[in-house]
């Protein structure tokens, strides 16, 4: 029985030599290498450019400052929940311009 099953795992799997070397092998299970190499790439650019927050699949991220992360509006700690306004515009920009407001105060006490 074992040379039977052998034969058959040789034949699915086009390992038999029916018309030259490899070719079988080619022509049967060796030519989905290509499918799989193209899922395995689809795979990595949907984990590589996600938002990085554990089941979240959003594609359009933002980075986090300070932290190598990059999360989707959602899960962003500076991002509103509501459609951007012209206030949270500003306030970014007061934000943005603090540290240099905050090493002028320092700096003039020294």
């Amino acid at each position: 029985w074992m040379q039977s099953s052998w034969w058959w795992v040789e034949i699915h799997a086009g390992l038999h030599n029916l018309s030259g070397p490899y070719y079988a092998f080619w022509s049967g299970i060796g030519g989905c290498l290509g499918y799989l190499a193209v899922i395995g790439l689809g795979i990595r650019v949907i984990r590589r450019s996600n938002c990085d927050v554990h089941g979240c699949l959003s594609f359009r991220t933002y980075p986090v400052g300070g932290t190598p992360y990059k999360t989707c509006k959602v899960h962003h700690p500076a991002m509103s929940q509501g459609p951007t306004t012209a206030d949270d515009v500003k306030a970014a920009h007061a934000l943005q311009n603090e540290p240099e407001k905050i090493q002028e105060v320092v700096a003039s006490e020294d």
